[in-house]
């Protein structure tokens, strides 16, 4: 089931689902030791990073990682592990716990063999309670593109995506990964990711990577919308 919230701009989106995700985690700190909150990265979560980290919480026992990476040395401009570490992991959630899917010590040389990449990844890689995507104009999600043939492959956790229309090398979580999140969130912005989102709820759609989600009946999919 979907759905769908409205709001005026980013702030008003950032603040509501700052709300919820704080919610959520409080209610699984109250049945279970320790909760993960994977989040996207991109510039459009800053904001709902900087609201979040304000929250008091019991951060110690939350664990942050990544719905995908790409596949970048840890400091490099376009690592979503950087980003999140400059805006998320900050004030109060600064005593939360990382999960990373990019080892800090790997250089430019180390990233070049995928298969030890993948299995740093899936060695530290930990199943998420309350999961954040984002979505592109072209209808992805994580790093699952447009007609990857790994989409609909439910025996992976992580997967290693070579997209053809962006840059980088990814390590992305599969839909089968997503899809085991007791909450499960989507936040976009814009009039053209509206259009693509709305042609994604029409049926599934190898070329709309996020429809997966839509049309399943097992999960619940939060859409937080400002334009």
């Amino acid at each position: 089931m979907t759905q769908m919230h409205h709001f005026p701009n980013n702030t008003e989106l950032a603040k509501h689902l700052t709300q919820a995700i704080v919610s959520n985690i409080n209610e699984l700190l109250r049945k279970q030791n320790r909760v993960t909150l994977a989040v996207s990265g991109g510039k459009s979560p800053i904001e709902l990073f900087q609201t979040l980290n304000q929250q008091s919480l019991d951060w110690t026992r939350v664990h942050i990682t990544l719905v995908d990476e790409r596949v970048v040395p840890t400091y490099h401009e376009a690592s979503n592990t950087r980003l999140v570490r400059e805006y998320l992991l900050q004030n109060q959630a600064a005593s939360a716990q990382f999960i990373p899917l990019i080892n800090d010590n790997a250089d430019e040389s180390y990233l070049k063999n995928s298969t030890q990449v993948l299995a740093f990844a899936r060695q530290h890689f930990c199943p998420a309670d309350i999961v954040v995507l984002g979505m592109g104009e072209d209808g992805h999600t994580a790093s699952l593109f447009p007609m990857m043939s790994e989409l609909s492959n439910a025996s992976l956790t992580l997967l290693y995506t070579r997209p053809q229309n962006a840059p980088y090398e990814r390590i992305s979580m599969s839909f089968a990964a997503i899809k085991q999140a007791k909450w499960l969130y989507l936040s976009i912005a814009g009039e053209k990711k509206h259009a693509t989102f709305q042609k994604a709820c029409e049926k599934p759609d190898l070329s709309l990577p996020i429809s997966y989600l839509l049309h399943d009946k097992n999960i619940n999919l939060n859409v937080y919308y400002h334009q």
